[in-house]
């Protein structure tokens, strides 16, 4: 007969036959963090979304389209050369041909369940309609209602606010809204930034997945893409 095992010697004993046969045992820490949850991005309802666009457009187009150039005297009628009645109409065409883009532009963002405000942007990169052959139609397309204004009005001043307008989008595009939209979408939006320029439209649409120098290649040629 073998001799009696005192109760806390047993204890022990099933202890250790425990952690041989199942390993250490783990007791998690309690300070540890539980693991993120990646939910998709709500979007915006349509109404909501349109509503808020047409506000922003509204907002910011007649404030640095209109009244702006307005309060610096530029809105106001000149014949600079002898038929430049040429020239205003082509500046009347050039509004309107702006208008174009910014306005379809809009549209897709509302499309997309949101907006052209930088808080309340959609859910997805946007790279339909004319953002399949340039980066930024809201800017291109305000600079082109600009320089028509400054054909129209025959004001060199306007050519020379025209130009402030586009340095102050090209800072805005080059250091907030870039790198804002790569680290949202990261490398979807770097191989779109690599295929669609940012001021100079594409002579054909972009298609996602399409290498960045197809164009070039199928024109064959080289030409740099702008960042």
């Amino acid at each position: 007969m073998s001799p009696a095992i005192p109760a806390a010697g047993r204890v022990a004993a099933v202890g250790h036959d425990l952690r041989s046969a199942t390993g250490p045992i783990t007791v998690p820490d309690s300070t540890d963090e539980p693991p993120a949850l990646d939910f998709p991005e709500a979007g915006m309802r349509k109404s909501t979304a349109a509503a808020v666009s047409l506000a922003w457009g509204l907002a910011l187009g007649g404030t640095f389209g209109c009244l702006l150039p307005y309060l610096l005297g530029e809105w106001h009628f000149h014949q600079p050369l002898p038929y430049w009645a040429v020239a205003q109409a082509a500046g009347g065409l050039l509004i309107c041909a702006g208008l174009v883009p910014i306005v379809q532009a809009f549209a897709e963002f509302i499309k997309a369940d949101g907006t052209p405000v930088p808080a309340a942007p959609p859910p997805r990169l946007v790279v339909s309609g004319f953002y399949r052959y340039v980066r930024n139609p809201i800017y291109v397309g305000f600079m082109a209602i600009l320089s028509g204004e400054a054909l129209l009005f025959g004001s060199p001043g306007l050519l020379e606010y025209t130009a402030v307008a586009w340095c102050i989008s090209a800072a805005a595009v080059r250091f907030y809204e870039g790198p804002t939209l790569a680290r949202r979408f990261g490398a979807g939006y770097r191989d779109y930034r690599r295929a669609v320029r940012a001021w100079v439209p594409r002579l054909h649409p972009w298609t996602p997945g399409q290498p960045a120098g197809h164009e070039e290649a199928e024109a064959g040629g080289h030409s740099e893409i702008a960042s």
